[in-house]
């Protein structure tokens, strides 16, 4: 229930700054209208306000929820919600661009009277305004297959709204408008973001389910390796992501998929495991069956022998063998991914078997906050240049994000992450770092603009230092530089959609950050890297303004942020 009210609430949030030019003028000449001016008085037209906008949030609330409800079943309705939900998303973050917000209230001085049912009307009017986050709202209830829940969220929306009309009617300005205003766009973005997301996911989710039914009964994976020739695989009463195989009508082992026990992704996406076993859960081989990263990485993985350590692992000796295991240097992320989806695949298996559930421990945790606050510490001093334009600042963030983000924790903003992130496989609880790596950049962009690719980005550094060996550089003209911009746009797009559509294409080993700095890579990836790197030398950031997706991305945040 907590999930539904913090999506109301939230998304509530984030419209509170469309209020102002939605629900104040409504609210406005009914207190100019007035002889008295006292506080007693406000509240109370105040509350007669809110109740009539509360009940056309309850009614609207109850008719959204259950057309969600009654449409639940049919055909393709959870592909068209998140569709839906995509969309809608999209609209809250044009909506959110500078002057689509108004915070300072109407100029309206005209007198309407003051009949005692006026405020309740002028209240029930405005709370059926469909201003796009309120149309974002009912997308994400008619989702829902529960009336209460999409009820919850309704009214959990007119909380959060009505806290955020508060100050603004009282005249009670806490904060200059400006400030106010910047905190809900940020929220609105968070939250059209968080949308996205859902939806993208309910549309991934939809078309790997579709493959898996087109599929031979075993949900489209590959694990026919696993077995020997004469074993078949079928599937087992204990899970869906369960199977047992066979021989001569006698059950010889386990199967067991990453995918029923959690997401773990690597550099490239979501990486599903396999662990084949005995009957008494004796681990026989251990493989990757699905995957996205870079051949490079991922090989250097099988090359080192990390898989065959988990071979003779059992439930007696799990414990004592998982201390044992550690990641591959060189491919951390990739093997880290790799090893937690073994730990929560089999600990969650032995718990189905009734074998004692020696659950891991989740990355999240103590262990995570250094590495985070190292992550977002650039973020920090970068923000604080923009405040106080302190030149040793600037120089600090360039070096610092050289050398940790790059060279030492090799995290940057690529189409990869980017993708994962907008698709829902970085997950907080297993990729804590670049999580808050990618809500620190959001917000600050939204804030003071575009930070990363001016003083953070450890690729545009390289270049921007690079790009000082030569003054008079090639300048391009219009309008061929209007069509190269464009290109980052569409190579953003294709990596997103490939992505949603569950279409695996190997995007990292085309964009030249994480070959530079993990110095691993084939000779396409190396000359990808020496062009972009070379092209800034005469060309000012060739690759960043012209084929980095994240830029691209990083642009669209841009647009987003007010001039406060």
């Amino acid at each position: 229930m907590m999930r539904y009210i913090s999506e109301g609430f939230l998304l509530g949030l984030s419209t509170g700054a469309l209020c102002g030019a939605t629900c104040i003028p409504f609210l406005i000449p009914v207190f100019s209208g007035s002889g008295r001016k006292n506080l007693l008085h406000a509240s109370i037209i105040f509350a007669l306000f809110s109740m009539g906008r509360f009940i056309a949030y309850l009614l609207f609330g109850i008719l959204t929820a259950l057309t969600g409800y009654y449409i639940s079943s049919l055909p393709l309705s959870q592909l068209f919600k998140g569709l839906l939900l995509m969309c809608m998303a999209a609209v809250v973050l044009l909506s959110t661009r500078p002057g689509n917000i108004n915070l300072q209230p109407s100029k309206h001085k005209g007198s309407l009277g003051n009949p005692p049912y006026l405020p309740f009307l002028l209240g029930f009017t405005s709370g059926i305004n469909l201003c796009p986050p309120f149309l974002l709202l009912i997308m994400a209830v008619l989702r829902l297959s529960s009336p209460t829940y999409g009820v919850i969220m309704f009214i959990s929306f007119f909380a959060a709204t009505t806290l955020v009309l508060l100050p603004c009617v009282f005249g009670i300005y806490l904060f200059r408008v400006r400030f106010i205003s910047g905190i809900m766009r940020i929220a609105s973005v968070f939250i059209a973001i968080y949308f996205f997301i859902v939806g993208s996911t309910t549309v991934k989710n939809q078309i790997i389910e579709a493959k898996g039914i087109m599929s031979s009964g075993q949900r489209g994976y590959d694990i026919e390796h696993l077995a020997s020739e004469d074993e078949i695989i079928l599937p087992s009463l204990y899970s869906d992501y369960i199977f047992c195989r066979y021989k001569d009508n006698r059950m010889t082992g386990y199967i067991i998929i990453s995918e029923g026990f959690g997401k773990f992704a690597g550099f490239g996406g979501i990486i599903v495991t396999a662990i084949a076993t005995d009957p008494g859960l004796r681990v026989e081989e251990f493989s990757a069956i699905k995957h996205n990263e870079d051949p490079v990485y991922f090989g250097a993985i099988e090359e080192s022998g990390f898989f065959e350590k988990f071979k003779g692992i059992t439930p007696e000796n799990f414990k004592e063998k998982k201390t044992r295991l550690d990641s591959v240097s060189g491919a951390t992320i990739s093997s880290s991914a790799v090893l937690d989806s073994f730990l929560a695949s089999y600990s969650g298996a032995s718990a189905f078997f009734e074998e004692e559930p020696h659950h891991p421990e989740k990355p999240f945790g103590s262990k995570s906050i250094m590495p985070a606050l190292l992550t977002i510490l650039p973020f920090i001093t970068a923000s604080f240049y923009v405040l106080y334009r302190r030149e040793i600042l600037r120089y600090f963030t360039m070096l610092y994000s050289l050398a940790v983000l790059g060279f030492w924790k090799k995290i940057m903003l690529t189409g990869e992450y980017l993708a994962n992130f907008l698709t829902g496989n970085i997950l907080p609880q297993y990729n804590t770092v670049l999580f808050f790596f990618m809500l620190t950049l959001i917000a600050v962009t939204i804030a003071f603009g575009n930070l990363y690719c001016s003083f953070i980005c450890p690729f545009g550094l390289l270049q921007k230092f690079l790009g000082r060996l030569k003054k008079n550089k090639i300048i391009i003209h219009q309008p061929f530089s209007a069509l190269l911009e464009k290109t980052r746009f569409a190579l953003l797009f294709i990596v997103l959609g490939a992505y949603i559509l569950d279409i695996r294409i190997p995007s990292g080993r085309f964009e030249p950050f994480g070959t530079t700095f993990a110095l691993k890579g084939d000779w396409i990836a190396w000359s990808i890297v020496a062009a972009a790197l070379l092209s800034s030398i005469i060309i000012d950031r060739f690759w960043c303004r012209f084929f980095c997706p994240a830029g691209a991305f990083q642009k669209i945040l841009s647009s987003l942020r007010g001039n406060g």
